[in-house]
């Protein structure tokens, strides 16, 4: 359940965040390194519940609404995961069943997504301030997720063992590999 009522909530929160963000040192610091990203610096933020497409250009410091065609990272999850992982109430292992249960979508060039993951990492602080900037700091009540548990899936796993793969010879063969 999303703890904003419409996308314009959460909006203002999100521009709240970035705008707070671009004003510390280290701010100043992801721009610099936005910039030697190439020509699209970008970062697309595709959020559901409710539904906001965003892209950020740290290296100019501004917000544009809709999606971007050429953003270096693009970044699609539900709005109350982007919350949670903000306030920092999210592991390891509570980021990977995200992406296990199709949450979490990123997809860029591996340069890029280093410097994504480095830029979600230096938002955090300004997240918390960022909710009370906007009269939303009740926000920080919502119930965090529960961590620490052992899932499964329903799905029988892959079998691992015992199979041929395509580039192996039939077993017994005497066809050697050149």
């Amino acid at each position: 359940m999303s703890p904003w009522q419409n996308a314009a909530e959460l909006r203002g929160v999100v521009v709240a965040l970035v705008e707070r963000f671009a004003a510390t040192p280290q701010g100043a610091a992801a721009a610099v390194a936005a910039r030697t990203l190439g020509d699209s610096p970008a970062i697309e933020l595709a959020l559901t519940d409710p539904d906001l497409v965003l892209h950020l250009d740290l290296a100019n410091g501004t917000i544009g609404d809709g999606p971007s065609d050429d953003a270096a990272v693009h970044v699609a999850l539900p709005a109350a995961d982007l919350h949670d992982l903000l306030l920092d109430r999210l592991g390891p292992v509570e980021i990977s069943r995200l992406v296990e249960e199709n949450r979490l979508h990123v997809a860029g060039a591996p340069a890029a997504l280093r410097a994504a993951v480095a830029v979600v990492a230096a938002l955090q602080p300004q997240y918390e301030p960022a909710l009370h900037q906007v009269g939303l700091g009740h926000l920080l009540e919502t119930p965090a997720p529960i961590t620490g548990e052992i899932w499964e899936s329903l799905e029988k796993p892959a079998p691992m063992f015992g199979l041929r793969r395509a580039w192996q010879p039939p077993k017994g063969s005497q066809t050697a590999a050149p």
